[in-house]
């Protein structure tokens, strides 16, 4: 995200055995001190999803990076978790602070926002959903982003989320389509 945006990060469990479901857990951060403008802005109740622990409001007015790396190295204590897709662009600080993590080297994994990376995370995303294969617990951020994505083809009908003409944040549906996309690979 941006320094102002809404943050979000997915964390896919694939199925264990036929029958089950990719469970998703979402997180989602905004700046504490843009909750209210938020709100009218993009008109979602912003204050309600952080009081019901669907948002963490960072101190501040800008995204703070560092409750996110926190956030990160809590998810990896408490599960298995061997790589985090990211976005390349504009992530340089985030880089560096979540790849101390990992002496290997192995855990970031760099997820382009273009045809090549997104339409096989897109194509495995659209068949969970269809196939009824997607548990993301009512999440009602995730849900939003998702009633706000438009996708964008090419002649090939390769498809990726276009933020130019979505009407609102997708940015919970390009996390999960990142995660889907890494945890088949």
């Amino acid at each position: 995200s941006t320094n102002t945006d809404l943050a979000a990060l997915a964390l896919v469990f694939p199925p264990l055995k036929d029958g089950d479901v990719f469970e998703v857990l979402m997180r989602f951060w905004v700046p504490e001190d843009a909750i209210a403008e938020r709100s009218k802005k993009d008109r979602v109740p912003y204050t309600q999803w952080e009081k019901e622990g669907h948002i963490v409001a960072t101190p501040g007015n800008v995204v703070d990076i560092a409750w996110i790396i926190e956030d990160i190295k809590r998810f990896r204590s408490d599960f298995d978790f061997r790589e985090l897709a990211f976005d390349r662009w504009g992530s340089t600080k985030i880089q560096g602070d979540i790849g101390n993590l990992d002496p290997t080297g192995k855990f970031l994994v760099a997820f382009g926002q273009g045809y090549g990376s997104m339409a096989p995370a897109m194509k495995d995303l659209e068949r969970s959903i269809l196939k009824h294969q997607l548990a993301h617990g009512g999440n009602p951020v995730l849900t939003w982003c998702a009633d706000n994505l438009v996708v964008t083809q090419d002649a090939a009908g390769n498809m990726k989320p276009d933020k130019d003409k979505s009407t609102e944040r997708i940015d919970g549906m390009v996390a999960l389509a990142m995660a889907m996309g890494a945890s088949q690979a």
